[in-house]
């Protein structure tokens, strides 16, 4: 199986929920230093497990510019960060989060079932009042994106 290598934005709350920090120490142009938190915030939020037992999470690179050629397929993806450098965990600047096995690009068809799961089950409520509490825009989960 194929493996790509995504960067997510850097997090200290476990990658459970948003914190807050995304801004701050994000560089360059991405959807994090502008909006001030990552889709990926949430990756390891267990609570919002479908009924299936499916995990579902949003990674921007493979969302992109070539997100049809990745659209229905599988890979391994591994995932890793950026350290700030004020961070208890910075050494190298570079920080290995997870590896996922067999992880599934959705489809745009299947990603529109997917909002609407988050939808039904009150997730994107859920993230919008955490993106709330830290004064960022809530509105930003409510975007259905046209694939």
């Amino acid at each position: 199986m194929d493996t790509r290598c995504c960067r997510i934005c850097w997090n200290d709350e476990d990658w459970k929920k948003p914190a807050g920090v995304a801004r701050d120490v994000e560089q360059g142009n991405s959807y994090a230093s502008r909006e001030g938190f990552g889709f990926e915030e949430w990756f390891f939020d267990y609570g919002m497990i479908d009924d299936n037992g499916y995990k579902y999470g949003f990674l921007q690179p493979l969302f992109g510019q070539n997100y049809d050629s990745y659209a229905g397929k599988d890979y391994d993806i591994v995932l890793y960060t950026l350290v700030p450098k004020n961070s208890a965990f910075y050494q190298s600047g570079r920080y290995f989060v997870a590896k996922i096995s067999n992880c599934h690009i959705l489809t745009p068809s299947e990603f529109k079932q997917v909002y609407e799961i988050y939808r039904q089950k009150n997730w994107l409520d859920k993230m919008k009042r955490q993106l709330k509490r830290l004064g960022l825009d809530p509105n930003q989960v409510d975007v259905e994106y046209s694939l």
